[in-house]
């Protein structure tokens, strides 16, 4: 499952009309300028766990709803529930996690490849350069040889 954060923008601004809170408080709350706030807003993203966290503390809103829309929208009121909530949110996207770290480092392994394949073949060409030029100067001594002997001959 993925973070959809159109769905946490929209779940948020449900708890601050439920809850009858400006973007100003939310952002005296975040202690970010009301403009950060609505580019968070327009840009889909939150920067931490942290600030979510806030958000749901402040409305009494479960942190694992407004980030999933799954699970119970009040809070439980107690540190343990969020610690709960946390640790159950950690697990559902640790896989998803893992993921993209092995898509990370398979990506990272197939640019080094392709580094390494490059940099064999500028050495291959290197090489096949000086062949034909060995060649070259090869031929043009048997032409040489050939137009001196030619030259005896007429």
């Amino acid at each position: 499952m993925q973070l959809n954060f159109s769905n946490i923008n929209a779940r948020i601004r449900s708890v601050l009309t439920i809850r009858k809170i400006s973007d100003k408080q939310l952002a005296q709350w975040l202690e970010i300028s009301p403009g950060r706030l609505s580019q968070k807003f327009k840009g889909e993203t939150w920067d931490s766990l942290t600030e979510l966290q806030e958000i749901a503390d402040r409305t009494g809103f479960s942190l694992a709803w407004v980030i999933t829309g799954e699970g119970e929208q009040e809070q439980k009121g107690n540190n343990e529930s969020h610690e709960e909530e946390v640790r159950a949110i950690v697990l559902k996207y640790e896989k998803q996690i893992e993921d993209l770290v092995a898509q990370i480092a398979e990506k990272n392994a197939q640019i080094e490849l392709r580094k390494k394949n490059e940099q064999l073949l500028t050495q291959l060409n290197g090489i096949l350069e000086d062949r034909i030029k060995e060649k070259e100067l090869k031929l043009d001594e048997l032409r040489s040889k050939l137009d001196v002997k030619d030259g005896k001959r007429k």
